[in-house]
């Protein structure tokens, strides 16, 4: 699924800098095609090959799982400045990365940050599974672009949704570790896709600038297929 995923993005990368005006018709199915085909030429090795995430991505990273990890409910935004202090000072401590990654929710326990970037081992095929029908129902429902998803561009759309892969591996990790185990369950991608959703497409701070930059930056220095790789091993 992990290999699939980066041939997508390779294939989207292509699509971002081409230029479609003189191409209709046949020509752009056989166009399509070239490019496809060039993308998956492009990640023949595993995702084992693929260097580590940059340090400046892995604070990017950080700070958009610490989106995904909150319960951010409507009536929170209002909220007093007690817990707007809590949030900043978490947000300190994703920013950092070291320590004890701070409980956002109930679900999570406290555990070191060190901890997440160890090996988990693979997937299982159930996990991949879950993920894999998450990827299409986003997709062929166009619920990852345009106007069901903040009228966000094609290109910087699919990038988001990429990156709920590395996140959702992220969570589940963390929530791994909070009941003791040292492996993942299909039950920990489960309910970290769960949280994921819950904001992915529906919570409004996803389709502001802060966010969409961070989506952004990510891509510039081809963050999103390492962190992909990164936390599917």
């Amino acid at each position: 699924m992990i290999v699939r995923l980066l041939q997508a993005l390779k294939l989207v990368e292509l699509v971002g800098q081409s230029r479609f005006e003189k191409i209709r018709g046949p020509r752009l199915a056989e166009f399509l095609e070239i490019i496809s085909t060039a993308a998956g030429d492009e990640v023949l090795v595993g995702p084992a090959a693929l260097p580590e995430p940059s340090r400046a991505g892995r604070l990017q990273f950080r700070m958009l799982c610490a989106q995904y990890s909150r319960r951010d409910m409507a009536g929170q935004r209002n909220s007093l400045w007690r817990t707007r202090w809590r949030l900043f000072r978490m947000a300190l401590r994703f920013a950092r990365g070291t320590g004890q990654v701070p409980r956002v929710q109930e679900q999570f326990s406290e555990v070191p940050f060190s901890e997440l970037e160890r090996n988990f081992g693979p997937l299982s095929m159930d996990a991949e599974e879950v993920l894999t029908r998450y990827l299409r129902v986003k997709i062929q429902g166009l619920h990852f672009c345009g106007p069901a998803y903040y009228n966000v561009p094609l290109v910087e759309g699919f990038q988001s949704l990429a990156l709920v892969v590395p996140a959702v591996l992220w969570m589940a990790r963390w929530l791994a570790l909070g009941r003791g185990s040292q492996n993942l369950e299909t039950a920990d991608v489960t309910q970290a896709l769960s949280i994921a959703d819950h904001h992915h497409g529906f919570s409004p701070a996803f389709g502001q600038f802060g966010f969409r930059r961070r989506v952004r930056l990510l891509a510039f220095a081809d963050d999103i297929s390492k962190l992909a790789a990164w936390y599917s091993r």
